[in-house]
């Protein structure tokens, strides 16, 4: 939707990314290279092995993206990943489970963004529902930013319901659908161009980009808070 076309409509939810979009993703890396650091002290062998496992892991979760099967696309990851390495499956999933899911978790909290906990309680006093639509199930990343509780909404791409990766439109309908407003009626914030923005255009919702590096004809923010202009402008 262009800026322009924003106007005929009244902005009734937010929805965000999670990833880079409510914590400072580079802060967080020096953070994981500092635990890895630690960690190859202890057991250089082992630590080499895992962040192997977690690289390709990644690979295959790009390489899927761009696929169109809607076929447990994160089960297929797990399962390419331990083909690769000629290891169990499970012992796979462990591996990459705690690397992308657990280890993060106190940098998370150190590195979140300082206006998130003030933006979503401003949103819910104008009565606006609030959303997370991360690639991967996200509930410990809300905790832990203490925003599960407050947000109406936590989808993730690998969810039955939706089983497609962004940029693809499924996730972002999913969300207007299930929040009750029209596409056009809702925001999706994000942190990544070519997946969280453009998917949002390709679905009619209007798109925030929280990034140093700028678009034009897009909403561009460098900071969480800015996102009340955003619909105070619309909503009038």
């Amino acid at each position: 939707m262009s800026l322009n076309q924003e106007k005929n409509y009244k902005i009734n939810a937010v929805v965000f990314d999670v990833d880079g979009t409510l914590y400072n993703q580079n802060k967080l890396r020096v953070y994981i290279a500092g635990l890895i650091l630690k960690s190859i002290a202890k057991n250089p062998f082992k630590i080499y092995k895992d962040l192997k496992i977690v690289s390709e892991y990644r690979k295959n979760h790009e390489k899927l993206r761009l696929s169109p099967e809607t076929i447990k696309k994160f089960d297929k990851q797990v399962s390419l990943t331990a083909e690769k390495f000629n290891m169990d499956k499970d012992k796979a999933f462990e591996t990459i489970y705690d690397w992308i899911h657990i280890k993060p978790l106190p940098y998370i909290k150190k590195t979140k963004r300082k206006d998130l906990n003030e933006l979503i309680d401003w949103l819910k006093e104008k009565k606006i529902k609030t959303g997370l639509l991360s690639d991967y199930p996200c509930e410990m990343k809300a905790e832990i930013l203490e925003i599960k509780d407050k947000v109406d909404l936590i989808k993730a791409s690998t969810d039955d319901d939706i089983d497609v990766f962004k940029p693809e439109t499924k996730g972002f309908l999913r969300m207007a659908e299930l929040l009750n407003v029209k596409p056009q009626e809702m925001l999706y914030v994000g942190d990544r161009y070519k997946i969280d923005i453009l998917g949002a255009i390709n679905a009619n919702v209007i798109p925030v980009l929280i990034n140093k590096k700028k678009y034009k004809d897009i909403h561009n923010i460098n900071s969480l808070s800015e996102i009340k202009q955003i619909i105070e402008s619309i909503n009038g």
